[in-house]
């Protein structure tokens, strides 16, 4: 069967806000000058998120990757449900940058350059995708207005003078690098063009947390499937361990505690280090699901031992979330929902089961 394979390479300002895409027009010479000399981390020092297994590791870091595969997960991680709403597939035709004053009015806060370079087989009915792109800071000190400059003339073998209006830098170096995103995807498509993702593989590096949230405004995101997932538990949608359990909220409590989850700065902050709450999904993988309910019960008691026993401890009972063993059900309250949110994450319960009793909101 023939096959086509197409390689395009872009660098485009990437708005974040609106998920808007300017191409610089950079010609073939330029381009790969600019790919060589473009700087990336080696993807050394990253905490896998779902695979954290050191105390220092659990601390903020401001490294990560995060991955989504379509045949194992339900749902993408909000970090990457974000980057594929600004780079959806096929993507690639974009409005050139017509003018550096257009970079300015644009929201630098939240604006990046991004090198883009996408790989397509296409078949008959059948298309594989391979898409990287590397993200870079964009500040208005990359503007520059109203100078003369000096420059080596190469050619000429002499020292010129360039007068210029406005000059933009185009960022490549390794610490303007926040973020590298790489996806597969194998799709499915009809005669007119119509296509359906058969197959997606994703993996985002982060290489500057803070930087990253900012830009993308993460927050805003994070908020969002926070009350996602307390609504999935609330229907019922999501259970826990190998009883089927059902997750209840205080009934009186629900909206306190969706606001808690969502505009608490020191809640949202911690839980936010952690693969829970907003980076919870219900995969067969997770711990809170593949245990036995003797065991959670196990875990709690041990949370409610600890508490008697040691001062030093953070937490009181009225922390801890209450089982429901009658009607199969974990009972959570205000009080108790940083506990809950940590038993979410894997390293954390496990901990707790082994008898290393750390909740992380606890721990500040």
């Amino acid at each position: 069967m023939e096959k086509n394979k197409n390689i395009t390479k872009k660098i485009c300002l990437v708005n974040a806000t609106n998920g808007e895409l300017k191409e610089l027009a950079v010609n073939k010479s330029q381009m790969k000058k600019l790919w060589e000399m473009k700087e990336t981390y080696t993807g050394r020092g990253l905490v896998k998120l779902n695979e954290v297994d050191d105390d220092e590791e659990m601390k903020v870091s401001s490294k990560y990757e995060v991955t989504f595969n379509k045949s194992e997960d339900k749902e993408k991680p909000y970090q990457i449900e974000k980057l594929t709403e600004i780079f959806p597939v096929r993507k690639m035709n974009v409005d050139y940058l017509t003018k550096i004053k257009d970079v300015e009015q644009t929201d630098m806060k939240h604006s990046m350059i991004g090198y883009i370079e996408k790989e397509e087989i296409i078949e008959k009915n059948r298309i594989s995708e391979k898409l990287s792109i590397d993200l870079y800071e964009l500040s208005n000190v990359n503007i520059i207005s109203n100078r003369l400059w000096f420059y080596e003339n190469t050619k000429a073998k002499q020292v010129e003078i360039l007068d210029y209006k406005k000059l933009m830098y185009i960022p490549y170096k390794k610490n303007n690098c926040i973020a590298s995103f790489y996806r597969k995807d194998v799709l499915n498509i009809d005669d007119k063009d119509n296509f359906n993702v058969n197959d997606e593989i994703c993996t985002l590096d982060v290489y500057n947390a803070v930087k990253f949230d900012d830009i993308l405004d993460t927050q805003k995101i994070q908020k969002k499937y926070t009350e996602i997932v307390i609504n999935r538990f609330q229907d019922e949608s999501y259970k826990i361990t190998t009883g089927e359990y059902s997750v209840k909220f205080s009934e009186n409590e629900v909206s306190e505690i969706k606001d808690m989850a969502k505009e608490s700065d020191i809640l949202r902050k911690t839980l936010a280090k952690y693969n829970n709450l907003a980076k919870y999904n219900n995969n067969g993988n997770k711990t809170i699901k593949t245990i036995k309910i003797e065991d959670l019960n196990n875990a709690l008691s041990r949370l409610e031992a600890e508490c008697k026993q040691n001062a030093k401890v953070k937490f009181n009972k009225e922390n801890i979330p209450q089982l429901d063993e009658k009607n199969k059900k974990l009972i959570v309250t205000k009080d108790s929902l940083p506990i809950f949110a940590a038993l979410l994450d894997n390293m954390v319960i496990e901990r707790i089961l082994t008898g290393k009793l750390s909740i992380p909101f606890y721990s500040r």
